[in-house]
C-alpha cells in the first residue's frame, strides 16, 4: 500500500526577507493545524524564543510577526511527497516534488541566507533545487545546515541546538539582550 501523498504549507515571507528557514515537509500535526512547527515537542519555537528573547507564551501569529521583523521567512524544500507518519525517514524519494526555491532565490535579491532545519531538507535541496540556481547568485547565499528541531532528533541537547541556530541566524545572544525596562 502506497503512503499518502502530502502537500506542504504555504510559505511565510515577510516583505524584507533576508533569511528563509527551510524544513523538509511539515509533520502531520503541523499539516493538521496549518502551522509551521506545531508539534508541542518540536524545539523550533522555543529556540527562536531563546535566540531573540521572546516570551515563550506568544501566539502563533505573534511568533510569525516577530520572525518577520527579523527578516526571517519559513518554507519547506518539499512541496509534495508520499509519507506515512511524520518522520523525514518515511518520505518516499520517488514522486517527491520540490518547491520552486530556485525561482524564489532568483526573484528575491535581498535573500542572502538559507537555514536548513535538518539533513533531509539540506539533501533534497542540493539534489533537486541547487542544479537550477545560477552559480553567481548562489555564491551570494550563506548556507547553514542546522540540527533538526524535530523531537525525533534527540541526540543533541536543546542548548547545543540553540547555540548553532543563534549563530546561523546572527541573533544577539539572549544573555546580552538589552533590558527593555532600561530603554525607557
Amino acid at each position: 500500500m502506497e503512503a499518502p501523498r502530502l502537500s506542504g504549507l504555504a510559505p511565510i515571507f515577510p516583505d524584507h526577507m533576508t533569511t528563509v528557514v527551510l524544513g523538509s515537509l511539515p509533520g502531520n500535526r503541523s499539516l493538521r493545524d496549518a502551522q509551521y512547527y506545531a508539534h508541542p515537542r518540536n524545539a523550533f519555537w522555543p529556540i527562536m524564543a531563546h535566540c531573540f528573547g521572546w516570551p515563550s507564551t506568544l501566539s502563533y501569529q505573534e511568533r510569525l510577526d516577530r520572525l518577520g521583523a527579523q527578516g526571517i521567512g519559513l518554507w519547506d524544500v518539499i512541496e509534495q511527497a508520499h509519507r506515512s507518519g511524520s518522520l523525514d525517514s518515511a518520505i518516499a524519494s520517488t514522486g517527491l516534488q520540490a518547491n520552486p526555491l530556485a525561482q524564489l532565490i532568483t526573484e528575491r535579491p535581498a535573500l542572502t541566507r538559507l537555514c536548513f532545519n535538518g539533513n533531509m531538507a539540506y539533501q533534497v535541496f542540493h539534489r533537486s533545487v541547487l542544479p537550477n540556481i545560477d552559480p553567481l547568485r548562489w555564491a551570494s547565499i550563506q548556507v547553514h545546515q542546522l540540527p533538526s528541531t524535530s523531537p525525533a532528533h534527540a541526540a543533541m541537547a536543546f542548548d547545543q541546538k540553540a547555540t548553532l541556530w543563534q549563530k546561523a541566524l546572527g541573533a544577539m545572544p539572549r544573555s546580552v539582550l538589552p533590558n527593555t525596562a532600561d530603554l525607557g
